[in-house]
């Protein structure tokens, strides 16, 4: 779809990179462009591709989500970033971190759902609508 909302998914889990890929992949507004396994590889395609939203953890390898936050809004002040990590005891403070560093929403990842297809609905009912409200929202600017 030419103006589909184009997706960098940022995950150092290749389980939930291919999790978020089938299931935003479902919908035909939505274009996961490109995949990053950390924050260092998201900065790098956000310098040389073209997105509408970053879906961005905050725990991954070589350079975390905020950190890698911090790189992109040097780079672009505008484009989304949606936090989507696991919420643990220090939750409230990573999403406070995270929206600090520049990051315009955060989505908990799925947890104690039971099962996948649980996990799955929880991805399409939470993050599914914020990534197009924050990527049409992107495209209406450019």
């Amino acid at each position: 779809m030419p103006n589909a909302v184009k997706i960098l998914v940022t995950d150092d889990s290749i389980v939930m990179r291919r999790v978020l890929g089938m299931t935003l992949g479902e919908d035909a507004d939505l274009d996961v462009t490109a995949t990053a396994a950390d924050g260092r590889e998201a900065v790098d395609a956000v310098a040389t591709q073209q997105f509408d939203v970053i879906i961005m953890d905050v725990e991954m390898p070589v350079m975390d989500g905020i950190e890698a936050t911090v790189e992109i809004r040097k780079q672009n002040s505008d484009l989304p970033i949606v936090m989507f990590s696991s919420v643990t005891s220090a939750g409230a403070d990573a999403t406070f971190r995270a929206l600090t560093a520049g990051a315009n929403d955060y989505v908990p990842k799925p947890s104690r759902v039971g099962h996948v297809t649980n996990a799955i609905q929880q991805i399409r009912d939470e993050l599914l609508p914020k990534i197009k409200g924050w990527g049409r929202r992107y495209q209406r600017l450019q």
